[in-house]
């Protein structure tokens, strides 16, 4: 498939998907493919990233690493097989799938919000202190794009640990865009506010929800647009679907 012309500044350079085996993760994967986009598929399951490979068939613009942005030394790991490649990069692209656990805040020990912000907070940090220094050598305005949900703004009902480490999620991308104000790499986060259907028939499932290959194609989107870097927006909202109602029409039911 050749690339369409909005998505032709990502052909011919790989991009790295941090959690490409997660639902989201495999949507992003699927529509950098669709673009001719190769992609370097990152998670730390090498038999869910086989399972991945088998799925998009023989495609040779899919590469798969065993790795993890845990911690720095996994970390350093990550950059230093990314460098062997000897291959600029088209971007890096964070989906974190942590287990998100029903869970009050007051009605759990501390360590449970401790381990949730570990889960989702600090290999964002880790990605960006190893792999950031990647795209900043290629000086041009690459993105390191991490995909969050609404619940950073609005705390989610019933979730407390998950929203607390989501604000921390923000705040950190927030940080890290005023200290790398003036080099060559733009960090954002693509804000999905609703729940993401699961394409299995979900029942449950509103019209205004996006899919994970709609919030994949949102994410070719952002990593296609790479004039003005230094002054593109820092958060990216997912768009509505198309045909999905407005927001007070679906309130309502």
């Amino acid at each position: 498939m050749n690339p369409s012309p909005r998505n032709a500044a990502l052909h011919g350079t790989p991009v790295v998907v941090i959690g490409a085996t997660g639902r989201i993760g495999r949507g992003v994967v699927a529509a950098l493919l669709e673009t001719g986009a190769p992609v370097l598929a990152v998670a730390r399951d090498a038999t869910r990233l086989a399972e991945l490979r088998m799925g998009t068939g023989p495609d040779p613009r899919l590469g798969v690493i065993p790795g993890s942005v845990a911690s720095d030394a996994e970390g350093a790991e990550l950059a230093a097989v990314l460098r062997a490649f000897r291959r600029p990069l088209g971007g890096v692209v964070v989906s974190l799938a942590g287990p998100r656990e029903r869970a009050r805040l007051m009605d759990q020990p501390a360590d449970l919000l401790e381990r949730t912000l570990k889960e989702n907070v600090t290999p964002v940090l880790v990605a960006a202190r190893h792999l950031v220094p990647l795209l900043v050598s290629a000086g041009k305005g690459l993105p390191f794009l991490v995909i969050g949900g609404p619940a950073a703004d609005v705390p989610w009902a019933g979730y407390g640990p998950h929203s607390v480490a989501a604000a921390a999620q923000r705040m950190l991308l927030r940080a890290l865009h005023d200290e790398l104000a003036g080099e060559p790499v733009r960090v954002q986060q693509l804000v999905i506010g609703s729940p993401v259907c699961n394409g299995q028939g979900d029942q449950h499932r509103c019209p205004e929800w996006p899919s994970a290959l709609d919030v994949g194609r949102q994410v070719c989107t952002a990593l296609a647009d790479r004039h003005s870097y230094d002054a593109v927006r820092q958060l990216i909202p997912m768009p509505r679907p198309p045909g999905s109602a407005p927001a007070a029409a679906t309130n309502s039911h």
